[in-house]
């Protein structure tokens, strides 16, 4: 297919801006009188739909304010990495309008099909322009709406575009599978510790109970020093934030690193394999194990590590997994209000009581984890080959290298 001729967005779309209202406007739920409203926190990969706020229908008196099924969402005023975002409308059991930071874009379908003009609209390249639309202050950027629909779109005809989504739609079906059996694949450790251990406690008189401070030794991360900067380039020092705790481990995609000189100036406040971290602050009590490849690096202040005194007397991994139960997180949560909002004390992390089973137990425990971990691992990286598949398909669906020469064209997963 050659390059197909393009549009500005605006001759074949309009944008429709959300609604705004104060706080005291909301109200309950109630058939034929009020009207669903969503905002930046509903417009997810899929429209989240598990927190819905409600306003009078008298927000709804203009009628082109009501959502259609096939309209799209788009987030009009967000931190800069989020406004752009999109979310596709479904066919909804409640009538509904979108709220102020939001707005619906709405295909001229005579022109333009909405699934083309969705996906259209999610191309890593439109993102990016969208963002460059946006006007920025200081915690937020707002989206030119005006200028969004200057942008040019590509307009095969109707048969091709629905040929384009058909694929695209297809192949992000094939992708969201996949993510779907990660995300089951990552509630597997949390069952394995239910089953093993139940609900930590001082309920079993087999199980011994410790204070957190008795078994490991509680030492604060540090910040770089006033003025100092990251690495403008990857170096031998890598540096811990708490935005790199996942699920328990540490994810090492997007570390930063530390100049030698910044480096030697916090030396002290290292890692080592088999240290567990915990955050102090900000979002508080996320838990993950330092492998063995993160051994040395540095630790962000936001953060603590734990060093076990001795090690056949408790496992590491195990000990991620119980400060991740409601009993400790629970425990977290009560410390942490008795000081300072929004942060964690070492002294307190120290009292925190504990569960300490068999060293067998939780040596087993850590092998059937260590099994699952290693499934993931394998599934994270198919998980991202597909991504970066898709987001080729995605480039030569609005290049003009898609149709016809590849009509059957899908992505292999």
């Amino acid at each position: 297919m050659t390059l197909a001729p393009s549009e500005p967005l605006g001759t074949v779309a309009d944008m429709i801006r959300g609604v705004t209202f104060r706080p005291d406007d909301l109200v309950p739920p109630a058939e034929n009188t009020t009207v669903a409203c969503f905002r930046t926190s509903n417009v997810q990969d899929e429209i989240d739909l598990s927190d819905v706020w409600y306003l009078p229908r008298s927000f709804a008196r203009r009628p082109e304010l009501l959502l259609h099924e096939g309209d799209i969402l788009i987030s009009t005023a967000n931190s800069w990495n989020l406004v752009g975002k999109c979310a596709w409308v479904p066919r909804l059991p409640y009538d509904s309008v979108p709220g102020g930071f939001i707005a619906a874009v709405r295909a001229n379908e005579d022109r333009v099909t909405a699934r083309y003009l969705f996906h259209w609209l999610r191309l890593p390249h439109t993102q990016a322009t969208l963002r460059s639309c946006a006007n920025k202050t200081t915690n937020i950027s707002n989206l030119s709406i005006e200028r969004c629909l200057s942008l040019n779109l590509p307009l095969p005809s109707l048969d091709e575009q629905r040929q384009i989504a058909g694929i695209l739609d297809q192949a992000d079906g094939l992708r969201r599978k996949r993510r779907l059996a990660l995300e089951k694949l990552n509630t597997l450790p949390r069952a394995i510790f239910q089953e093993m251990f139940g609900d930590p406690g001082p309920d079993s008189s087999e199980t011994k109970e410790t204070t957190l401070g008795e078994i490991c030794a509680v030492k604060g991360g540090k910040r770089l020093p006033k003025g100092a900067a990251y690495a403008d380039a990857p170096t031998a020092f890598r540096y811990i934030r708490v935005l790199d705790f996942a699920n328990g481990s540490i994810d090492q995609d997007n570390l930063l690193y530390l100049t030698p000189e910044v480096q030697r100036n916090i030396a002290r406040y290292t890692v080592r394999a088999g240290d567990v971290v915990i955050s102090i602050a900000g979002s508080i009590g996320l838990v993950a194990e330092v492998p063995e490849s993160l051994s040395g690096a540095n630790l962000t202040e936001n953060a603590a590590k734990l060093e076990p005194h001795n090690r056949q007397q408790i496992s590491s991994t195990f000990l991620t997994w119980l400060l991740r139960s409601p009993f400790c997180q629970s425990q977290i949560a009560a410390s942490t209000g008795q000081v300072t909002i929004g942060k964690l004390a070492l002294f307190r992390i120290e009292k925190l009581r504990i569960p300490l089973p068999s060293l067998k137990q939780q040596n087993v425990f850590e092998l059937r984890i260590a099994a699952v971990q290693d499934e993931l691992a394998m599934m994270v990286r198919a998980s991202k080959m597909v991504d970066a598949l898709f987001a080729s398909l995605q480039q030569r669906a609005f290049s003009g290298q898609l149709l016809p020469s590849h009509p059957d064209t899908v992505l292999a997963v």
